[in-house]
This record gives structure tokens, sequence and C-alpha cells, in this order.
């Protein structure tokens, strides 16, 4: 069978158990149920760490046009076809005996009224909660495709939808989920057919904890998992699966997916350098934990010093796609500080800069050509901002991505390899003056910082200069880190006047000990802002 109409399967890595506390929640069942209601930890709770369940009401009208006969419909008419956790996106079942078929009466059933109401107690093993567990991923199924319908993931571009409504696309590809699946534990896996074949999630219980933890309490797991079938089609188009399959871009699919979730998990009280562990509570981990990748993702260089130079030495793809991953981030919060934050991941992507940094990285992945690379995927966000806003945006994008080794500068190379990339931090000539700009928020004073490059030359042997410029006046922390995130010294933390200034780093650490040759970055943080640039010390 020709390699574009092959399914393609997919895991979750796992890694070693960490013990975690464990909840209870059973206040809601003394609330009053209402028609169309789903008890559920809602968007945009991350897992059951992050809070009791709530009873959310109709909320397939939050998303407009996604599902414009509700979830529960197929034929396009007024009224559910179904009253149990099935409709036009999403069918979610149990298949505790792994024979790829829903177990008979697992799929709960809300009755007339779909009321999907059902007790919870998370200290008992799961299978004494499974309708809770599988009402919880029918939701969040539905909701992201609600959300990403409104970015562009509709149709024409491939969704997964049982009746298109005359839209377009190939019809009769609900997703498939199969909650508690018994073919395995502490994994995942994803099996995604071209345009018009249903894809199938299956979620192993993780037994890393005492009792077990079901993955469909996870909004991480479920988004990480539709977003991996997502990607596949997107990128290439709808009718082929095998555009994901280098290496620089399988872990694209992994980081892309890993992005998706981090931004319909978002909280308002989060900034640039909260530490964002993902996968948390399925490998027993507290909700402070450093989650299942190598970095948490902040832009915090000491929670998490990935570059582009990093996808040499880490692992494949999930490695990989850590430091995807972490670059978007870093665009995401450049245009979140321009275009501020939009509670309502539904809105408009003029409303919000998480809601303008979604629908580019949509867009980005439909124009971005079959087998990328890093490059070609920044390439494609660029593009698709020139294409919606005229590229208003450009300067921040390339702000975020030469952050992380993805700068003007920087080489690809083969996507088949991960050893033949150059990173550079450097930005194009159009932006080169605008460093990392920002209020300082914390004292109401603007601060507005640029840093330059680290040193020139570079590699540098005794002594490298830092030049860095700020157009007011303000408080200033100028530190030296190493390749682990590890501050060696700080030159700088002082109140300093507007205009060009230099620093000098003589190699020597804080305790006065000589650095030893190899890769430092230099920090420049005002406020709650910062920028960075690498510096090659060889002695």
């Amino acid at each position: 069978m020709p390699g574009s109409m092959l399914p393609r399967r997919i895991a979750l890595c796992l890694l070693v158990p960490v013990v975690a506390l464990m909840l209870e929640v059973g206040w809601a069942e003394e609330q009053v149920p209402n028609p169309d209601s789903y008890e559920v930890f809602a968007q945009p709770k991350e897992y059951p760490d992050d809070g009791p369940r709530s009873i959310e009401l109709d909320p397939a009208l939050d998303g407009g046009d996604a599902s414009p006969f509700g979830w529960h419909d197929t034929d396009g008419t007024p009224g559910a076809e179904f009253t149990i956790t099935r409709g036009n996106n999403v069918y979610a079942y149990t298949d505790i005996d792994a024979n790829n078929e829903p177990d008979p009466g697992s799929a709960p059933d809300g009755g007339p009224l779909l009321e999907f109401i059902f007790p919870l107690d998370l200290g008992h093993d799961p299978a004494a909660y499974r309708p809770a567990s599988v009402t919880n991923a029918f939701y969040w199924l539905n909701v992201i495709h609600d959300v990403l319908y409104g970015y562009g993931f509709d149709e024409a571009a491939g969704n997964f939808q049982e009746n298109n409504y005359g839209a377009g696309g190939i019809a009769g590809d609900p997703i498939l989920i199969e909650v508690q699946d018994g073919s395995f534990t502490n994994g995942i896996t994803v099996v995604t057919p071209p345009d018009g074949g249903s894809p199938r999630i299956q979620l192993g219980l993780f037994t890393l904890t005492n009792p077990r933890r079901d993955s469909a309490l996870s909004s991480y797991a479920l988004s990480y998992a539709v977003g991996r079938a997502v990607t596949l089609r997107l990128v290439g188009g709808p009718s082929t699966v095998d555009c994901l399959d280098t290496q620089e871009s399988t872990g694209m699919s992994v980081g892309w997916s890993d992005w998706i979730a981090l931004v319909l998990t978002a909280d308002p009280s989060e900034t640039a350098t909260t530490s964002r562990g993902v996968g948390t509570y399925i490998f027993g981990q507290p909700p402070t934990g450093s989650g299942i990748r190598d970095a948490p993702y902040s832009t915090d260089f000491v929670l998490n010093p990935l570059t582009y130079d990093s996808i040499k030495s880490l692992s494949y793809p999930f490695g990989t796609g850590n430091v995807w991953a972490t670059m978007l981030w870093q665009v995401y919060w450049e245009l979140v500080g321009e275009h501020g934050f939009n509670p309502d991941i539904y809105g408009d992507w003029t409303t919000g800069g998480n809601n303008l940094v979604l629908q580019l990285v949509i867009d980005g992945m439909k124009l971005a050509p079959c087998h990328p690379g890093f490059v070609d995927g920044r390439e494609a966000i660029l593009l698709a901002d020139e294409e919606l806003t005229g590229g208003e945006n450009r300067c921040a994008i390339w702000r975020g991505f030469a952050a992380r080794g993805l700068g003007f500068g920087a080489e690809q190379g083969s996507a088949g390899s991960l050893t033949d990339g150059v990173e550079a931090f450097d930005l194009p000539p159009e932006c080169e003056n605008t460093g990392v700009d920002g209020e300082h928020t914390d004292t109401g004073n603007a601060a507005w910082v640029s840093l330059a490059a680290a040193s020139t030359p570079n590699p540098v042997g005794t002594t490298a200069p830092i030049r860095f410029s700020l157009r007011r006046g303000a408080d200033v922390r100028l530190s030296i880190y190493d390749a682990r995130g590890r501050e060696v010294v700080t030159l700088l933390d002082e109140w300093t006047p507007a205009g060009e200034h230099v620093a000098v780093w003589d190699g020597a650490r804080g305790d006065g000990r000589s650095a030893e040759s190899g890769v430092y970055f230099v920090r420049l943080r005002s406020g709650d802002r910062s920028a960075m640039q690498k510096v090659v010390f060889a002695r």
C-alpha cells in the first residue's frame, strides 16, 4: 500500500515514576444537573490538581459554527442521534479487552436531557469511575475540535467529523478514543489515516502511583494525542499522512502537540517565566514538577536552556520536540507581550496575542512543505503572519526564534538529520535594533532593552565584551549562565541609565575560579522581560 495511505502510529514515551499526592473530588454531586451538561475538569484545567470538576452547560455553543447541531448530532437536523458519548466529532468508550471495539455499555448514557454527571473519587482505582473518565475525554476532544475549527482546522483542512454538513473535505472520520485501553499501560498511541479515516486514540492506564491514574483525566494527554493527529493532517494536506516522518519533522510533530496542549491550558496568572512541566499528573509528579520532557516550558533559560543545537544531543523524537515547542513557546510570549492575553481561547485572532499565535501556528502548518525542518517551520510562520497581518509581527516572531538559536543566520541542513544544523542568535537587519522590547510592568517604569551580539569575535579568548542598550533608565541584571542553565556570574545588577553600554566578562566565575571553555549564555533582564545571546568561550 502506498505510504500516503498508511496510518501513522505514535506513542508517548515513559519516564521513571514519582509518588504524588492523591485528591478526592466529590462536591459536584450536590449541584443541580441541567440539560446538555458534562461534569468534567473543564478547559483550561490541565489535570485534577488544577481544581475540582465543574458542570459545563451546552459547551458546544462556545464553538459557534464548529458543531452547529451540538456534539451528539450526526444527521444535520435538530435533535441528538445519540444520548451516549458519541456524536459528529468523537466517539468515546472503554476498551478493556483491547479488541479495538467499544466494551458493551461503556459509552456512558446521558439520557434524553444529555446529563453526563457521574461520580469520581480519585482515591479509588480508575476502574471505579469509568463513566466519569469517558465523559472527560469526550468533552475535551470536542472542545479541541471546536477551538481548532475556529483557527482553520475545518472540513477542507481534513478535520475529524462523521458529517461535514456540505462544507467540503471527506466525511466519516470522527475520532475514536479508547479509554483505559487494555493493550498496554503507561502510554498513549494514536493511529491517523488520511482524510476520511477515523483516527484511533488509545489511552493506557498509568501505574506509577497507587492507585493508578487515568490519562483520560489529563487534558495534556488528550490535547497531545489529538495534536499528533492534527499535525499529520495539516502538514502536506489531509490526503497524506507521511509528511512528518523525517527526524526533524517527527520531532516537530511532538513539539506542535506539546505546544497546543500548553496553549489550551494557559492560565491568566502565568507569566513567560512560569515553569510548565507537561504530563506531571499521569507520571505521578506534583503540579510543580518538571514534567516528562528534558526541560519544562519557560522563557527562563535557567529553567529551560534548550536551543537549536540541543537537538543534536537529546532523545529523538521527544527531545527534538521539546526544543521545537520551546521555540514556539518563546514566540508565544513575544506576541502575548505585545498583544495581551485573552482567556477566551475561542476568541478571534485579533483579540489577544495567544489567539494570534495559535492562528499563525495552524496557518504555518498548512504552509509548511512536506518533510519540513526547523527553519522551514520558522519560515512558514513568518509567511503566515505576512499573509494574515502584512507582516506586522515579523520582528516579534524573529525575536522568539532567535532567542533559541533559530535566528537569521541559522542553517537547517537536511531535515533528515539532527546533527548538521547550525544555530544562530542574530536578527534580520530590519529587526536588529528592536531587541526584546517590553514594559517594566513590575514598577511601572518603561524599560526598553536591547542586547547586541554577546561578543565580537565569537568564539572569544581571554575576555568577552558584552554590548547592550537601554532606551530608558532601568534596573538591569546582566548575568552569565552555562549550557545547563546554571548561573556562572552576575556582571551587573543595578539601576542603569539610558544609552549604549559595554560590560566585559573576563572568564571568571562568581567564586573567582576560571570558567572552562564551552558555550555560555548572556542574559539581560529588566523587569519581567529578558534578552539572551550565546557566547562561546575558548581559552
